[in-house]
Parts: structure tokens; sequence; C-alpha cells
């Protein structure tokens, strides 16, 4: 440091400040120079892609499905169930006579022309004739909400107590507790049970009341009967079911439990 001091001492101020410019404008050349090898010796390095594999060399993995696949249903043709058919309701007709006529088991084809539609009824308390027949079914009966007299039978289907022409179901005590089943026009079926038989002198044929031109009779409680059954004495307008005609009826050779002896 010393020696460069008395270096500069030889140069006048002028001097100096020359000397100080061109040692900066060499050490920038300097600098610049070094750059300028550096970059030159420093190669550009470019990344080739690798080439594109020719179609031996790409190996494809297909993976094995792990079940059997499902195969293609062959077309299955339709089966249309065949409808379980309606009971035919056309057997026999019932005898047209006066008088007792036993009512065998059977289906029974019923008149239809708008002229037996009203449905009487008459109050159980008029079976009070005690060793009768009649009077031990009421014993055993019920009164349902319509206020009509009902039985269970042996396989427990419970069933209206009516009254009809000795031509359907017979006139002899035997006959009483026998179970019948009426097919309606209106698709409905009324199970029912014989607890009375018209009178011969009441009816046409055996088979239809006089007054009303009635098929079915009902055994009911008055006390219980709906008001607008009482006013038109008539148990069709009770419920939509009781409507209309009967088409038919089935007489079973079954009856309540401890009757039919």
């Amino acid at each position: 440091m010393q020696n460069l001091k008395k270096f500069l001492s030889l140069f006048t101020i002028r001097e100096r400040a020359m000397l100080s410019i061109e040692f900066a404008i060499f050490f920038i050349t300097l600098i610049l120079l070094v750059h300028a090898l550096r970059d030159k010796s420093t190669k550009h390095i470019e990344v080739e892609p690798s080439p594109t594999p020719t179609p031996t060399d790409i190996v494809i993995f297909i993976s094995k499905p792990t079940s059997t696949p499902t195969p293609t249903p062959s077309a299955t043709p339709t089966v249309t169930p065949t409808p379980t058919p309606t009971p035919t309701i056309e057997l026999t007709v019932p005898p047209r006579v006066n008088g007792y006529d036993k009512g065998k088991p059977g289906a029974y084809v019923c008149e239809t022309n708008g002229r037996h539609k009203f449905k009487p009824y008459t109050d159980y308390r008029n079976y009070n004739a005690k060793g009768t027949q009649q009077h031990a079914l009421q014993k055993v009966a019920m009164t349902d909400n319509y206020g009509i007299r009902i039985c269970v039978d042996i396989f427990g289907q419970t069933r209206y107590c009516i009254a009809l022409g000795t031509a359907w179901a017979g006139g002899q005590p035997s006959d009483i507790g026998r179970c019948i089943d009426i097919y309606m026009e209106n698709g409905e079926v009324l199970y029912c049970v014989l607890a009375d038989v018209k009178k011969v002198e009441d009816t046409y044929a055996c088979k239809y009341g006089k007054e009303n031109n009635d098929l079915i009779e009902f055994i009911v409680d008055e006390w219980i009967l709906k008001r607008e059954t009482n006013v038109h004495g008539d148990v069709s307008v009770a419920d939509p079911k009781f409507e209309g005609e009967a088409k038919g009826m089935v007489v079973h050779d079954y009856f309540i439990e401890g009757f039919g002896g």
C-alpha cells in the first residue's frame, strides 16, 4: 500500500484522474472479456426426444376378467298367465213347483229382470219358539254393524242370516243352518246361511216373495238397524254391496256347526 502511495505521488492530480479513468476502463473491459469467454465456452445442450418405438417394441397388458362374462340372453317368449276363470253359475234351474221341494246342493240360476232388487227383513226376536231350529240358530248368531244377524261357518267365514223360498234350499227343519253363496250382478258375493224358509203361500213358485218380488230376506236386529234401512224397509240401502239383483247362488252341502242333522 505504501508503495502504491509513493507511486501515485509521482503523478499530478490530472494525471491521477486520467489514470483512474483508464484503470476503470481496463477493469470493465476485463470483466466483459471474462463474460464473453465464459459464454463461448458454454455449450448449448439440446435434449433430443427419444425415438418413437416401433409397434414391435410396444407391449400392451390386458387384464383378464375375474369372472366369466354374462352371455347375451336369447330372446325369451313372453308368457301370458292364464286368468282364473270365474265360477259359472248355470248348472241347474230350480224346480217350478208348489209345496215343499228339498233344495239340493248345487248351483242355481236366478232371474234377473229388474223386479227382484228389494230385500226385506225380519227381526230375529220373531224366532222365539223354543225347540225350533230357527230359534237355535239365533242363539248362536250375532249382530254386525249393519244390524244384520250373522253366523260363522266351520271354515271361519262370516255369513248373513237369510230366508229363502223352498225351491232354493228346502223347507224342512234339517235345512236350517245350510251355507249358501249368493252371487250378485254388481260383482259381490254375499255369504249367507239359511235361517228361515218362506211360506209357500207367500211366494211365487216357491222362489220369490209375492209382496215385493224379493229373493233374499234378511234376519236383523231392528234396534241396531241403520235408520236409512228402517225408513225404506230395504236392506239394499245399507251398503252398495247389497244393491241390485242376484244372478245365481251356490247351495253347499255343509252347515253351521251343530246344524244339518
